[in-house]
């Protein structure tokens, strides 16, 4: 039975993708999945494609999942900071929306999404990275990325959700359950996820999530860890948040990638030094946004990601 790899969130990051590949050349893995935001916020969108595909010409196999910022970038939607009013008055001009709330409102239905409301960084950055985008990164992005892998059977990869493959957050019990408890999880028993950059484990005994009238109902709460290893339980299901290797948030600010056993039902999240420095410098001299320094910066000097957790995307 196959050892899983699973990286999500490189985000341009060319020096942290570049220590993890590093680490990984003294692991034992059959394959690997990428949970998508290959770009967005870093300065190197182009060179973290081109190891991707020197790490597949290497022989490992790959399967990506498609993240939000990499969806942007090839113009499935636009990322506007709503808050700025330019922006705003240029997407009202169309005619279609009235106001902020507006737009809001259509961003959170998957039919109506359009839009994306976004704090001032991401835009910046995603305008930034397409004007730079290669082809080569442009038809990586637009052919190989996945909504939604089978990963062997039970077992699937998503960026986001199940329920909203790039959007939706899952940050606590409440979201959790609400995925737990909705079809997209029918014969699931683990979800590999990320969009948060938080690796945390989250599980629910499987007896507990019962069909009645036509609905799934939930009968117990949802358990969350942080253990760096998991013995999976088979009679559990899960949803597990690789966490990020470009941009990790939390107290934490390693690159993070995870292992998962099929066989001995284990994953296990490692964490890789790096240098962020050279990053930095970079962010700084293409004239980016401090906060995506601050992001960077080593755990010692970490501030909090609490400006993070708002209604707008990140």
């Amino acid at each position: 039975m196959p050892r899983i790899l699973l990286i999500s969130d490189i985000h341009g990051n060319i020096e942290a993708l570049e220590a993890v590949a590093e680490r990984l050349k003294e692991e034992e893995f059959d394959r690997a999945c990428c949970l998508g935001d290959f770009v967005g916020y870093g300065p190197n969108p182009n060179e973290v494609i081109e190891k991707i595909l020197a790490m597949e010409a290497s022989g490992i196999e790959m399967r990506h999942n498609i993240g939000n910022h990499d969806g942007a970038a090839i113009g499935k939607y636009e990322f506007v900071n709503i808050r700025n009013q330019e922006t705003l008055a240029r997407v009202m001009e169309e005619g279609v929306f009235a106001s902020q709330l507006e737009i809001i409102k259509a961003y959170k239905k998957q039919e109506t999404r359009k839009y994306i409301p976004v704090k001032a960084d991401a835009e910046e950055t995603l305008t930034w990275t397409i004007e730079r985008m290669t082809d080569a990164t442009r038809d990586f992005l637009t052919t190989r990325l996945e909504e939604r892998i089978q990963i062997m059977e039970g077992v699937i990869s998503v960026h986001a959700s199940p329920r909203d493959v790039s959007f939706e957050y899952i940050r606590d019990e409440q979201s959790a359950l609400k995925v737990f408890e909705s079809n997209t999880m029918d014969k699931v028993k683990i979800c590999f996820h990320a969009h948060t950059h938080f690796p945390v484990v989250w599980s629910l005994p499987a007896e507990e999530r019962m069909s009645y009238g036509g609905s799934t109902i939930i009968m117990s709460e949802v358990s969350s860890t942080h253990d760096e290893f998991v013995k999976l339980d088979s009679s559990n299901l899960y949803l597990i948040n690789v966490g990020s290797v470009g941009q990790p948030r939390g107290d934490d600010r390693r690159p993070t990638y995870v292992i998962y056993d099929s066989e001995k039902r284990t994953v296990q999240f490692h964490r890789v030094e790096y240098d962020s420095s050279a990053t930095i410098q970079k962010i700084q001299e293409a004239g980016l946004s401090d906060d995506l320094v601050s992001r960077l910066l080593p755990n010692d000097v970490v501030e909090s990601d609490e400006d993070d957790d708002d209604e707008f995307e990140g």
